[in-house]
């Protein structure tokens, strides 16, 4: 939704950074991005239609996406 957008940016530049530039240092997963990238393609399955977070391994994911979730509901 285009009216989510700068609330949008302004979470994914806190978390990889302004750059998008995975050998820069100005966020704070940025080293993560290709992973990121491979796990959106992956979505993509027919398989992944039924995917469950790990409560043990995916913490971070949950908190990006409810930080993500955050923000887009205050800027609505």
């Amino acid at each position: 939704d285009p009216h989510f957008t700068a609330e949008r940016k302004s979470v994914i530049d806190k978390r990889i950074g302004a750059s998008r530039d995975p050998k820069q240092r100005d966020g704070i997963r940025n080293q993560d991005i290709a992973i990121w990238e491979g796990q959106q393609i992956a979505r993509g399955s027919p398989a992944a239609d039924d995917l469950k977070f790990a409560a043990t391994w995916e913490t971070n994911v949950h908190h990006f996406q409810n930080s993500l979730l955050d923000v887009m509901q205050r800027g609505a």
